[in-house]
């Protein structure tokens, strides 16, 4: 069905994104660690944490038992560090080298990374299109 192909390539492409930034957390914390907020404490522990996070939940996604919670868990974690982004675009003079327009298309990115994680689970608003299609099978 071309709906099950469509959801099975947002599945791996979504995970391939997070695996790529969870990775990038390790690599680069201290550049990680530069847009977490002033009123949060530990950010490199933050930067870990999230990075271990993305890591775990994009693995989880490709395990269909355990799909709709890594979902979930993307959409809590894409929440989570939805202050980090903005932090950056309301500083936008400490990321000169990105400018203020990419700062904020980062924030307004948000929202469709979080349908992405969900139509991906499939989770709310799309499992119950995603098992009715699973039925007509």
């Amino acid at each position: 069905m071309p709906g099950a192909w469509l959801r099975r390539s947002a599945r791996v492409a979504l995970s391939i994104c997070f695996l790529i930034s969870g990775v990038a957390h390790f690599l680069a914390t201290a550049a990680f660690a530069s847009i977490v907020p002033d009123y949060l404490v530990a950010p490199d522990l933050l930067v870990y944490v999230s990075g271990a996070a993305e890591l775990v939940f994009a693995l989880l996604l490709f395990v269909p038992r355990t799909r709709r919670l890594a979902a979930f868990g993307l959409v809590l974690l894409i929440v989570a560090v939805w202050p980090a982004n903005w932090n950056m675009a309301l500083h936008a003079e400490r990321y000169a080298n990105i400018g203020a327009t990419w700062l904020w298309l980062r924030v307004a990115l948000q929202l469709p990374l979080v349908l992405w994680a969900a139509y991906a689970g499939p989770i709310w608003p799309f499992a119950n299109r995603a098992r009715a299609q699973s039925e007509i099978r």
